[in-house]
């Protein structure tokens, strides 16, 4: 929406446009003040600027551009990638020294992939989902400024494309993805490659206009395709809308559909933590399935809800130790999520609840250890 409003700002009407901007930005300032409003009325000032700090640090995001030091990973995607443009490429020559046409390489990239998501997932000869196969934005940007671009839509391209990529750039400076998922990001860049690849159209002759046109609405329609086809139901595996699934029937995730090896996972873990706990008690949940809480008969804290990765770093020792908080009267830790307590004591959180806590032999049970105070 900003974007929309700078390229308003700058190529129309410009007080109509700031009149527009303004009413943006003081929207975003009412809500950002009733936030606020609410967020101290649960703490103080001076706590929230004492635990500031503390956010960002369960080690999923701790280290800039994250995916550059993912080597295997871009091995892949580069792989993929490489593969996708010389595919493109040969269609481009064959185009021009066989079909005599001047379609530049960008169409037959969008074309080509579009149908191999498409085709490869309609198959199931290789699964996507809605984060697979992502590096074919990276691609299509790459080929984009080898299209030509006139000197009358150089402003219009940096504005539209350059934010695209520096949002890319911005959100791999502190992800834990790589390269591949994030290109999602570069979304304002393919809107900014699609209204020129139209655009650009206009002068080519008849059988190129045509051709060009099949490449672009072939691109347009697979993602439509993708919106309508791809879910996310359980993390970034890949799934559609045909995928097996059940149906949960009781607590917050009722009428939430989900794999069936996911629903007897989250069956058991509400059973185990509802039978495990007292109400009037405080417990904390070592889970990557923090749902479970909802399931605890008594009250519960945590340093965070749930990690990508669970850490289990300084921070939550600082949590637990640092701000005068009651400490959990039992501690449940997944047998699912950790290997054995040997191997959970290693890590630094570990260590302090060994010397704080027990393991509580008969009260845990096949899905979690139960620890309670010394």
């Amino acid at each position: 929406f900003v974007a929309f409003l700078i390229i308003f700002v700058a190529f129309d009407d410009r007080k109509v446009g700031l009149k527009a901007a303004l009413v943006f930005f003081l929207t975003c300032a009412f809500v950002a003040g009733a936030l606020a409003v609410y967020l101290f009325t649960h703490m103080t000032v001076f706590e929230f600027v004492q635990i500031i700090h503390e956010l960002g640090k369960n080690g999923d995001h701790t280290v800039w551009f994250g995916a550059f030091f993912s080597l295997d990973y871009i091995k892949k995607s580069g792989v993929r990638l490489i593969g996708m443009i010389a595919i493109a490429v040969v269609l481009r020559l064959f185009a021009k020294y066989v079909l005599k046409s001047e379609i530049k390489s960008v169409y037959f990239f969008v074309f080509i992939t579009t149908l191999i998501v498409v085709l490869s997932n309609l198959t199931g000869l290789r699964p996507s989902g809605p984060f697979g196969l992502l590096e074919r934005y990276i691609g299509a940007v790459i080929l984009f400024f080898l299209i030509g671009l006139k000197d009358e839509d150089r402003v219009f391209t940096w504005i539209f494309g350059g934010l695209g990529i520096a949002l890319y750039l911005g959100v791999l400076m502190g992800s834990n993805l790589g390269f591949n998922e994030n290109a999602m990001y570069l979304e304002m860049s393919m809107i900014c490659l699609v209204v020129l690849a139209i655009k650009y159209l206009e002068n080519m002759s008849y059988r190129d206009k045509r051709l060009g046109a099949i490449c672009v609405w072939t691109f347009i329609a697979g993602i439509i395709f993708s919106s309508g086809y791809f879910v996310r139901i359980d993390g970034t595996q890949p799934a559609n809308v045909f995928q097996c699934t059940e149906t949960m029937d009781y607590g917050p995730l009722s009428g939430i559909k989900v794999f069936p090896e996911k629903k007897r996972a989250l069956d058991e873990q509400s059973a185990s933590l509802y039978s495990m706990t007292d109400a009037g008690k405080l417990y904390t949940v070592l889970t990557r399935e923090p749902i479970g809480y909802y399931f605890v008969k008594g009250d519960y804290i945590s340093a965070q809800y749930a990690a990508t990765a669970q850490y289990y770093n300084e921070q939550w020792v600082d949590f637990y130790t640092l701000y005068g908080r009651q400490l959990p009267d039992g501690i449940l830790i997944s047998k699912e999520d950790i290997e054995s307590l040997d191997k959970f004591y290693e890590k630094e959180f570990g260590q302090w609840v060994r010397a704080n806590y027990v393991e509580d032999e008969e009260h845990s049970d096949s899905v979690f250890w139960m620890l309670t105070g010394k």
